[in-house]
């Protein structure tokens, strides 16, 4: 066989720095492995099954006399008032009149809401933009807060938007103003400042209205945002003085083609769409309403933009800041102009969301203990109560958390290396080694590095901690076949040395210690296309965990637990005695400008490890192709439903080819990225019988059990244990499948669990919605589940090889790459 030597060259086992372990000692690990995060909060312990008292983030709404009833009204607007914001300016300009019918009442679209009971239709005559215009308002019907009956599921929306529109006046009396379009309030008074990073964080909350199975419910949660302090005029300035053109600083502005700003003077988020340098505060003059502030009188000024933030907000724009460029916000027919040094940008610079240690550096100005939002929760919730409005209404708002019952279910069990029954959380504690570790023995691997200045030191080190980190994995490192490269200008000086040393009928894996990001791509492809298993990691990762006062050994043992993964050699097995021939499928979606990536993952062998994964990208229909939504959403799904069938019928193959020619008893389906509501209402109708049908068809009388479970991460709902006077997180395996879960319908059976161990901030449970509905066989149904997801521990998100990636698709927490 010949061996590639051309640039390779061996070191003696004890050269360069790194022998100071000399094998004999345990050094110091560093806040056990953790990469020195804080201690984490408090997980229950839990591991055998039971039941459990909880605490969840929702407050029953209720009236304080139970007898009372809030009655709905529909409103007929006639034919010269057709669009939403024409009735919702209709119905500030007839105001008065309606309370003088209705007395105290809230409008949302076609429909007022009042504890005033009318069975008579009223009418009343104005003038609409010029226009002689009636208007009709009918009694509906009449419900109870403490009740929802069947009859009421019709209106259900139009119920919950009217609470909610009380709550959302509550938080806005108590100066908090909603940023952006979804149900989000901050107070900007609370900001704190990050002069590190010229950053503000703003403490905030997210509130949302629920119909659920005990009543209705405020779920409210905690939010932070990070604002950069410097205004998009400082961008500017800096840009200019930098010598750049308008244009230029346009294009590096709306990098992405938009920008979102947080405006100073009022806290709202507006999506910027272009900027003009000829409009400024001084030139811009237009006719406004001044509303005095003693008499209430209306006024229509004419001043330029100086003047008006002077008058109405308050707000002083200097001298020397008069001639500023302004941004505009286009809505519709019209213009928003506002001036750049009272914008801010929304969000974390893009520089900063890829440097890995800025961000660790916010976590302290973040939630980090279940306890500080179990209080601020309970908090907010005291000044929404405290305030006069609900008790106008007579509403009230229960004080404390509801009370749930939950479940513990065991936690996971796995083989060892011995092929014996061990627990995961023995696993976790590194008390056995992997199922199948690893040998890379000498010389059998290549690893790839620069050799110039302390490039060379960390190359050396990282090889020496990984060895040094296997005693507890099991897996056996020996040297590899060194790659030292010198002078390098781009990936090709990587690929050359590759094709010169490397035999890739010789060679069982190559490491790759890359200084930027950058040079990954065009290195993986050609590694690929040999059919090489590679690894890349950075140089300031390794620096991170060697250059501070205690080595972290954390991040070399997830190398070597990608490496082991990327093998096809198993991390685990689990113990799965519901799952004898089964596959285990994730489907994930993620909107990449004009197209959405579809991911694909299913198992193909007895012990759920070995997984056929691809991608397909669906290419969206532009805006106006459709009539309705409606249609553009069935065109969509259907779309979807054929690229999910392509990619099934494949993984139905693939499994049969790998199992001797038997097709699968069981085939668990988990489905994430569907998009809404009404995304899944068209998902029910096409896309869940079509693949069911698919699978049936593969072959005469094939009736494999098949479970279809919708995933829904992106809830508010949380869950605490409280003990005496302490707050914990509730342990993996929680399942709460009464009281709290929505109601039930025909088709959809719905659930929430904790499928992980909540070592950071706080527990976030998973909603599960199974189709159809296997209430019967719930129990067994729970255990199933909770055994594909259990085994996502903390220390294995942080990483993405093959096997763990695809196990983290299971609970559709994959991240799709184009």
């Amino acid at each position: 066989m010949q061996r590639f030597e051309g640039r390779s060259r061996s070191r003696e086992r004890g050269t360069g720095r790194g022998d100071e372990f000399g094998r004999r000692g345990n050094p110091s690990r560093g806040n056990d492995g953790r990469g020195g995060f804080n201690r984490g909060p408090t997980v229950s312990l839990i591991a055998q099954k039971g039941s459990l008292q909880l605490q969840s983030n929702h407050f029953k709404f209720g009236l304080r006399d139970a007898t009372k009833t809030v009655n709905m009204y529909d409103i007929d607007f006639g034919q010269n008032i057709g669009t939403f914001q024409d009735r919702r300016s209709a119905i500030r300009q007839l105001r008065p009149d309606f309370e003088r019918v209705y007395d105290l009442f809230v409008g949302y679209g076609d429909q007022i809401f009042s504890q005033t009971l009318i069975h008579e239709t009223s009418y009343f005559d104005f003038v609409y933009k010029g226009i002689p215009s009636i208007v009709s308002v009918s009694f509906n019907k009449s419900f109870s807060l403490e009740e929802q009956l069947p009859e009421d599921k019709f209106n259900n929306d139009k119920i919950l938007n009217y609470i909610l529109s009380l709550c959302k006046r509550a938080l806005i009396e108590e100066k908090y103003n909603q940023i952006g379009r979804f149900p989000r309030f901050f107070n900007a008074s609370e900001r704190v400042k990050i002069n590190a990073h010229r950053l503000e964080m703003w403490p905030g909350y997210s509130v949302s209205v629920r119909s659920l199975a005990d009543g209705i419910f405020l779920n409210i949660d905690t939010m932070t945002k990070f604002v950069n302090q410097m205004t998009i005029y400082d961008r500017i300035r800096q840009y200019q003085r930098e010598r750049y053109t308008n244009q230029q600083i346009k294009e590096m502005l709306f990098e992405d083609g938009r920008m979102i700003v947080i405006t100073k003077y009022n806290s709202r988020q507006y999506l910027v769409n272009d900027i003009s340098f000829d409009i400024t505060p001084a030139k811009h003059k237009f006719d406004w309403i001044y509303i005095n502030p003693e008499n209430k009188l209306k006024e229509t000024l004419h001043t330029d933009m100086v003047e008006y933030f002077q008058i109405k907000w308050n707000q002083v724009i200097q001298r020397n800041e008069q001639n500023q460029p302004c941004l505009l916000v286009n809505r519709g027919a019209t213009s928003i102009i506002l001036p750049t040094s009272l914008c801010h940008e929304a969000s974390l610079p893009k520089d900063f969301t890829k440097d890995r240690a800025k961000i660790k550096s916010l976590q302290p100005f973040k939630i980090n203990k279940p306890q500080d939002r179990y209080d601020r929760i309970h908090s907010v919730v005291g000044k929404i109560n405290s305030n006069p409005l609900l008790a106008q209404w007579d509403i009230q708002l229960a004080p404390k958390m509801a009370q749930v019952k939950a479940r513990q279910l065991n936690h996971a069990q796995v083989y060892n290396q011995y092929n014996m029954i061990s627990s995961y959380d023995d696993y976790e504690a590194k008390l056995f080694y992997h199922s199948q570790p690893v040998e890379l023995t000498n010389e059998r691997w290549a690893f790839v590095y620069c050799g110039d200045g302390e490039e060379f030191e960390y190359a050396t080190k990282l090889v020496q901690h990984m060895q040094h980190a296997t005693r507890q994995l099991g897996i056996k490192l020996e040297d590899p076949q060194w790659i030292e490269l010198h002078d390098i200008n781009s990936p090709e000086t990587y690929i050359d040395a590759m094709k010169s040393d490397i035999d890739p009928t010789y060679t069982q894996f190559v490491l790759v210690l890359i200084s930027s990001r950058n040079l990954k791509q065009s290195i993986k492809k050609y590694l690929d296309e040999v059919g090489l298993p590679s690894q890349f990691v950075l140089t300031t990762t390794v620096a991170r965990c060697i250059d501070g006062s205690r080595i972290s050994y954390g991040p070399f043992s997830m190398i070597l637990k990608q490496i082991n993964a990327k093998m096809k050699k198993d991390l685990y097995r689990l113990v799965l005695p519901n799952l004898k021939r089964a596959m285990v499928v994730g489907i994930d979606m993620v909107k990449h400008g004009n197209e959405t990536i579809l991911g694909f993952s299913a198992s193909y062998n007895s012990f759920l490890t070995q997984y056929y994964s691809d991608i397909r990208v669906q290419q969206l229909p532009q805006s106006g192709q459709f009539l309705t939504n409606e249609e553009r959403e069935k065109y969509i799904t259907q779309e979807r439903t054929m690229l999910i069938m392509e990619l099934m019928s494949k993984a139905m193959k693939i499994f049969q080819e790998s199992n001797l020619g038997m097709l699968p008893e069981k085939i668990v389906i988990y489905r994430d990225g569907i998009g809404g509501p009404t995304f899944m209402e068209q998902s029910l109708k096409h896309e869940v019988g079509q693949v069911v049908q698919l699978i049936k068809d593969i072959s005469v009388d094939y009736r494999p059990t098949i479970l279809y479970s919708f995933i829904d991460k992106m809830t508010d709902n949380r869950l605490f244990m409280k003990s005496n006077d302490d707050v914990w997180n509730p342990g993996p395996g929680t399942v709460l499948d009464t009281a709290l879960v929505e109601n039930q319908g025909d088709q959809i059976f719905d659930f929430f669990m904790i499928p992980h161990k909540a070592t950071v901030a706080t527990a976030k449970p998973v909603q599960f919605k199974i189709v159809p509905d296997l209430r019967k066989r719930i129990s067994k149904l729970l255990l199933i589940i909770y055994a594909m997801v259990i085994i996502i521990s903390q220390d294995q998100l942080k990483f993405q090889p093959p096997q763990c990636m695809l196990k983290r698709l299971l609970i559709m927490l994959a991240t799709i790459r184009q």
